[in-house]
């Protein structure tokens, strides 16, 4: 009977330790993101609305984003990042498919941002911040009217050593598919040929640490804060340029008027996730248009959210918004396959 009897109570113990186990991880919600880009304000009203304990591990580079997921998936239930990584992310089956009836704010979602080429279907994510690739320039050797696609692509002597960008062929080359008036997805050999001839002559005004993918990469804003560049491409907007590289330097920021390349971060929720349930919530939290406007006002970036315009100070919505004529002129780069890569990634060095 004493056997029973410690035997019973050891199998209350246990019990009792797996549903302390099971009530602290449903009180925490852990997320993996970018460093810095959240408002710790609307953190904490997810946790007062929730009764739940936020966990926030951040990250600087994809690199080191893969590693943590890769390494201990079970420790995030929240990840936000790149919306190239995402076909990756879904082949290796790191990503919860969602169900659209726990989030009952998915209808806010700007119609331009639904069914993407990287998650038809909003099966796995649901989009964040977004941004463009815009033009960044120095104001005391530039004039905003002067500055467009054209300058990047077939610049005047002025410019001669003086352009900077992230050396990424995929990019770069959609880009110059736009400047040609082709969509940036376009795999039409005949486009590709005259792309090169506009590479070549990028390739003669960029910066070496610009084009040369052997070389460490140099943030284009900082060749700018540094005088080494009078140009740059990056993704930004108006108030990131003014409010933060505008305090060291005279600098202006410019949407292409030809058009270009639009990018997103995106939320979704990890296959190994232990919370699940909040995690949808918080998903659906992020949704609701007060709580995204109080996002966009603390980090300066837009979300697609519909609502959140009418509730930003005017100046900063004219500054992030674009009109939907505009909109209509950007696209999203489609995922490609290696061997599709592989034919960008020649051309480029073709032109070294």
């Amino acid at each position: 009977m004493r056997r029973k009897i410690v035997g019973l109570v050891g199998v209350v113990i246990c019990l009792v330790l797996l549903s302390g186990g099971v009530f602290a991880a449903n009180k925490e919600l852990r997320i993996l993101t970018w460093k810095a880009y959240y408002n710790p304000e609307v953190i904490e009203d997810f946790e007062q609305t929730y009764d739940v304990d936020v966990v926030i591990d951040d990250y600087l580079s994809i690199d080191v984003m893969r590693e943590k997921l890769y390494s201990n998936s079970e420790n995030y239930d929240i990840l936000i990042t790149a919306e190239w990584v995402v076909p990756d992310l879904i082949r290796d089956g790191m990503l919860e498919k969602l169900d659209k009836s726990k989030l009952n704010n998915f209808n806010n979602i700007h119609p331009w941002f639904v069914d993407l080429p990287f998650d038809k279907g909003n099966q796995y994510t649901i989009p964040y911040f977004y941004t463009y690739l815009g033009l960044v320039y120095n104001k005391e050797k530039l004039s905003a009217k002067d500055v467009t696609l054209q300058s990047i692509f077939e610049p005047g002597p002025e410019l001669q050593g003086r352009i900077a960008f992230y050396p990424n062929a995929r990019v770069i080359i959609g880009l110059a598919l736009k400047y040609i008036g082709k969509s940036v997805n376009s795999k039409d050999p005949k486009d590709l040929e005259l792309v090169k001839i506009l590479l070549s002559n990028l390739r003669k005004n960029a910066l070496s640490n610009s084009w040369d993918l052997t070389r460490p990469v140099v943030d284009p804003g900082i060749s700018l804060i540094q005088g080494k560049a009078d140009l740059a491409l990056f993704y930004a907007n108006e108030k990131f340029v003014t409010e933060f590289l505008g305090m060291v330097g005279p600098l202006g920021f410019k949407m292409p008027e030809e058009g270009g390349i639009i990018a997103t971060d995106n939320m979704m929720i990890v296959s190994n996730a232990k919370n699940k349930e909040m995690a949808y919530k918080f998903l659906d939290f992020m949704m609701n248009p007060e709580n995204a406007a109080k996002q966009v006002t603390a980090i300066g970036l837009a979300i697609p959210i519909v609502g959140v315009e009418k509730l930003l100070d005017p100046e900063l919505a004219k500054n992030l918004y674009l009109t939907t004529s505009i909109l209509k002129k950007f696209e999203f780069l489609n995922p490609i396959t290696p061997e599709e890569l592989e034919v960008y990634m020649s051309l480029w060095k073709e032109i070294e």
